[in-house]
């Protein structure tokens, strides 16, 4: 259980939710006494093994279905969601990955990935924006590495992340004098489904770039959403605090 965090009488949005660093914060915010409401597209046995993981920790958690390519899908959510009263965290997380050399990239593998990554972060914080004015909340978005670096065979998804960024700090600065913050997280190498195919070469060679010798844990990602998310962190918006091990 969180000791250190106290999110009772919270409610949080959580998109992309049912695997990965999303599911890392679900259970964090849930163990903290959050009522957490999380998204997902593919994976209903994940989001509802996760909901029942859950029911031992002091805060509900629900799952939605959304497709967060499609605007009409988050429009569905939101009015969902406005029964339940005004959220006070916001969580993008929700992204894809189609890696290639840009020459090989077609119009739906550079679309997808902006549109899921970033114009869907955009459009969710569009709607919920006047919930967090309400709750003087805070927005995180799960951003990346390859958003500050770059990574070659990822130029999709790096612009997308690197977007993520730039988003972050414009509307941290529209929102800071209503006292709604918003930070980025930009992980590392992190043990997800997405890096569960690296062959174990591939893994050794990278992580003698990495400081710490290691990937992350979604978990430790997790944590630094809690701590952004607190009280401990009120004087801290606009930033993308970067996870990664040393890596950059």
């Amino acid at each position: 259980m969180n000791a250190t965090y106290n999110f009772e009488n919270k409610i949080a949005l959580v998109t992309g939710g049912s695997r990965g660093i999303g599911r890392g914060i679900v259970k964090q915010l849930s163990q903290a006494g959050c009522r957490v409401f999380f998204t997902y597209k593919n994976s209903k046995t994940s989001a509802d093994e996760l909901v029942d993981e859950c029911k031992n920790y002091k805060g509900d958690v629900t799952a939605y279905y959304c497709d967060h390519s499609k605007f009409d899908s988050i429009d569905e959510l939101y009015d969902l969601l406005q029964k339940e009263g005004p959220i006070d965290y916001l969580i993008n997380n929700a992204g894809i990955t189609k890696d290639k050399p840009l020459y090989k990239l077609n119009t739906e593998d550079i679309l997808s990935v902006l549109q899921i990554n970033l114009v869907s972060s955009i459009y969710i914080c569009k709607k919920f924006i006047r919930h967090l004015l309400v709750t003087k909340g805070s927005i995180i978005n799960i951003s990346s590495v390859a958003g500050i670096t770059g990574i070659a065979g990822q130029t999709n998804y790096a612009s997308s992340k690197g977007g993520l960024n730039a988003f972050t700090k414009s509307l941290s600065k529209e929102l800071g004098r209503s006292g709604v913050r918003v930070n980025t997280i930009a992980p590392g190498y992190i043990n997800t489904d997405m890096t569960s195919k690296f062959s174990k070469e591939h893994i050794k060679q990278t992580c003698k770039s990495i400081s710490l010798n290691r990937f992350g844990e979604a978990e430790e990602v997790a944590k630094t959403a809690l701590f952004l998310l607190s009280s401990e962190s009120a004087y801290i918006t606009g930033q993308t605090i970067i996870v990664d091990g040393g890596l950059i």
